[in-house]
């Protein structure tokens, strides 16, 4: 008697059943996951929905106070000085330019050593000197590279004994506040390098910040100026910097005289266009603006 076909139908039976069972166990696995997930969607939408008509809703004071009509006016809108904000024009910086020339710049130097100590005494690479270290570093090379205008391109041609350093005055931290250990700025958001065409001075008033005019007057001078200008806002809510009259009249009631200060500031409120350096990729076809 031949079992083979009888023992290859049991194994063909028990193939079906194992595979349909198998199937079955899957699609059920399946289907409670999905439900289940669906489940969770449905539920956290429900509760989005609940969420947002909640918060829409008014809700009514238990404990209302009752208020009381002041009779001073409200200042809703207090004087900040745009001499206390980062300012991206080259007139609110302090150009080093004029040192390159031929002359007498002691004055101009302190200022430069004052702002520069000002900037980065409270940097974790700072040292005694540091200030000096970079102003002759910076002379000597504008004097071998008059052309140069940028810090970024200025970096190639630093002595590779002080590369680490320029480089961390070029690109500073993204976010630093003066006078404290948080970060330190970049050199550029206070200095710079443009070779003025019209002889300029080395200041444009109108646009100093406060750590620039702290430099020239100090601290307490610099307080003075901005707290007049703020007496001069309160009038018409609209800020208006010193003019030359105003402000040799300040420095003659503090006893200073802008004769000391001749030649480092112009005091005209026109804005100058900066410089836009234009890169082409050839492949590409795109240009991109730079500001220098």
């Amino acid at each position: 008697m031949n079992v083979l076909p009888l023992v290859s139908a049991f194994i063909l039976i028990f193939a079906i059943c194992s595979y349909t069972f198998v199937h079955n166990v899957r699609t059920a696995m399946e289907e409670k996951i999905h439900f289940s997930a669906s489940h969770r969607i449905s539920r956290k939408f429900v509760g989005n929905l609940a969420k947002k008509a909640y918060a829409q809703e008014d809700a009514k004071n238990l404990h209302p106070t009752k208020k009381e009509k002041s009779s001073s006016p409200k200042n809703e809108t207090p004087f900040r000085s745009p001499r206390d904000f980062f300012n991206k024009k080259l007139e609110s910086k302090l150009n080093i330019r004029p040192l390159l020339e031929v002359g007498d710049h002691i004055e101009l130097e302190k200022i430069v050593l004052s702002l520069l100590q000002d900037l980065y005494r409270f940097a974790y690479f700072y040292k005694p000197e540091l200030e000096k270290e970079i102003l002759t570093t910076l002379v000597d090379v504008l004097k071998e590279n008059p052309n140069l205008t940028r810090f970024d391109l200025l970096l190639s041609k630093i002595p590779e004994d002080q590369m680490s350093l320029f480089y961390k005055l070029s690109k500073g931290t993204h976010h630093y506040k003066l006078h404290t250990t948080v970060g330190y700025p970049a050199i550029g958001d206070f200095i710079t390098l443009e070779n003025s065409k019209e002889k300029d001075p080395p200041m444009h008033f109108c646009y100093c910040s406060r750590p620039l005019l702290e430099a020239v007057f100090g601290p307490i001078i610099s307080g003075r100026i901005i707290n007049e200008e703020k007496h001069k806002w309160e009038l018409k809510h609209k800020y208006q910097p010193m003019n030359k009259e105003e402000l040799e009249a300040f420095l003659l009631s503090h006893r200073l005289s802008l004769i000391d200060y001749q030649g480092l500031f112009s005091y005209g409120t026109a804005s100058h266009t900066s410089p836009i350096e234009i890169l082409h990729d050839a492949e590409s076809h795109l240009q991109i603006k730079i500001e220098k």
